[in-house]
Formats: C-alpha cells, structure tokens, sequence
C-alpha cells in the first residue's frame, strides 16, 4: 500500500528550512517505533517528524511536531482512505482548504474518519503534538456493509470515492489502550516482519 497521508508545510520554501533522516531517535519525539528511520522537516519555528510503515492492507504514520509557536501545516490525502486516528499529545483543529471546520481534537483521543482525496490544513498551538494515523484499505471492508453497520456510511463514502470528509464521534483513549500506546508496545509490533 502506498501512503495516503502526506504533511507538508508552505515554509518548506523558506530558506532556513531543513529535511533530512535520522535513525536515533531525535529529542524532541515521545513515541518512537523501533528501527524505522525518522524523517524530519526543521523549520525556524517548528520541528515535524515521520515515521511510516508500509502493511499489507494497511499505511501507518506517526507524527510528532514540536512547535515554538501556533501555526498550520497542510495535510494532503493521496487517495480516499478510511483511517483511524489516535491523538497522542496535544490539541489539532482540522479544517478545509476552504476554511470550514472539519474536526478538533484534544489528547488522549482517537476516531475513525473517511479522507477523500483532498488537501486541509491542521490548526495548532504551541508544544507538543502526535498523531497516529492508520489508512485503511478496502479490503478489509466486504463488499455489503451488514458486517459494519456502524461504519456504513465510511465504508460507501470510500467505495463511491466521495469528495466530502466524514468524521464520526471521538472516544477518549481508555487507560489501557493508553497503556500499550504509551509504553511503545503496539508501535514496536509495527517494525516486526509481516508473515
């Protein structure tokens, strides 16, 4: 599976700005997946990195920024996926490009969302902010939707390629699943070798 989710950032043209990948762990990320390389974009007042894994089925993208200071980055959606979303630290608003309110989220957080292939920009303040985002793809939907009737309307959006986002309700991460994400434990699983 390709990735579906791209960050990018209108001052990547500004001159001071830096793209370069690291292996060790840079200071500023709290959740790293072991032995995947990091990618980081170094802006004057933001840092942002990417860790991403390729699984049958599925795109997996961690990103942390660490900004001095608000601001936005744009988010670009390469193909309609549907995606679950963790919010690990810290607060994003979503908008469109257009400029209407699409979601905000706070930690600890995560939702399902259908992204169709657009480009909306990602709101947020200064600190610390990470994401984990999983693209589903269709396969591991069935073609009637009976078996996902809570999920219906993602699963149709996504099979008629439908231009508008949908988000469903946000449910605060339990203590648990807190647990394994904090603890490295399911983002470690992501670098063993696929069966």
């Amino acid at each position: 599976m390709e990735e579906v989710v791209i960050i990018e950032t209108r001052q990547g043209s500004l001159p001071g700005s830096k793209c370069k990948v690291v292996k060790h762990k840079p200071n500023h990320c709290k959740f790293p997946v072991i032995s995947l390389p990091w990618e980081l974009i170094i802006l004057p007042d933001i840092t942002i990195s990417k860790q991403a894994r390729n699984l049958l089925g599925a795109n997996m993208q961690l990103f942390e920024f660490n900004a001095n200071k608000g601001a936005k980055v744009t988010c670009r959606i390469i193909k309609p996926s549907i995606f679950v979303f963790f919010q690990l630290c810290g607060e994003i608003t979503y908008y469109s490009e257009n400029g209407l309110l699409i979601t905000k989220v706070n930690k600890p957080t995560y939702y399902l969302t259908y992204g169709p292939s657009i480009a909306f920009n990602m709101v947020y303040g200064k600190g610390h902010h990470a994401i984990l985002a999983i693209a589903l793809e269709n396969d591991w939907f069935s073609s009637t939707t009976e078996s996902f009737p809570a999920i219906e309307n993602l699963i149709l959006a996504m099979q008629n390629t439908s231009k508008i986002p949908m988000v469903l309700p946000h449910m605060s991460i339990t203590k648990d699943v807190w647990h394994i994400l904090g603890a490295g434990d399911f983002l470690y699983s992501w670098s063993l070798p696929v069966p």
